[in-house]
């Protein structure tokens, strides 16, 4: 018979993306606040104490869920993460950008669910502020040695129109459009401008 896990690591690691996915997928249909351990466990065909082996509770597996996400698009920025953004990783960037947004509706489906809710507002805004600094940042030093006119204020742009055009895709599902806006963004943004 053929070994397919090195490990008992390997079967820990496969079965916590199990309940991710399961999470994600009926946080994003049925929303976090009608979603319970239990749906989760059933939808995954293990124990609820299962669950909580690997999630000490139904926000740790939100926080997962979410943190799991936001670190996919975190990871195709500055790729080769010397700090330093390049007019070709930025085109990098926003390639990818519209390839996560199509292959993981479920999860901005659910990240829009729970910025608009109270208690996952918090989590998302603890999540959002651990990661935007460097993003930021990032950006910010892009701009100006790209020499656009206001670095600080086209890095908020920058990513309010991420935010807009990700709300937009989840709500018309239009991939079309959204390859218009992508070739859109890399004019506007992967070009040095000359002042």
């Amino acid at each position: 018979m053929k070994k397919f896990f090195k490990n008992k690591g390997d079967i820990k690691e496969l079965r916590k993306n199990q309940i991710l996915e399961a999470a994600l997928k009926l946080f994003a249909r049925d929303s976090y606040e009608n979603t319970t351990i239990e749906n989760i466990s059933k939808y995954c065909g293990i124990s609820k104490g299962l669950v909580y082996n690997y999630f000490d509770s139904k926000e740790n597996l939100l926080e997962n869920v979410l943190n799991f996400g936001l670190e996919k698009i975190l990871k195709d920025f500055d790729p080769d993460k010397n700090g330093v953004l390049e007019v070709e990783e930025m085109k990098y960037f926003l390639e990818r950008i519209t390839e996560i947004l199509i292959e993981n509706r479920d999860f901005y489906k659910l990240y829009f669910q729970i910025s608009l809710q109270k208690q996952g507002s918090e989590v998302i805004k603890k999540l959002i502020n651990r990661i935007s600094k460097t993003f930021e940042r990032e950006l910010i030093n892009y701009f100006k040695t790209n020499n656009f006119e206001e670095p600080v204020v086209e890095a908020k742009l920058f990513i309010s129109l991420l935010d807009g055009i990700t709300f937009n895709f989840v709500i018309t599902q239009d991939d079309k459009f959204l390859m218009k806006v992508k070739n859109e963004l890399i004019k506007r943004y992967c070009k040095k401008i000359n002042h």
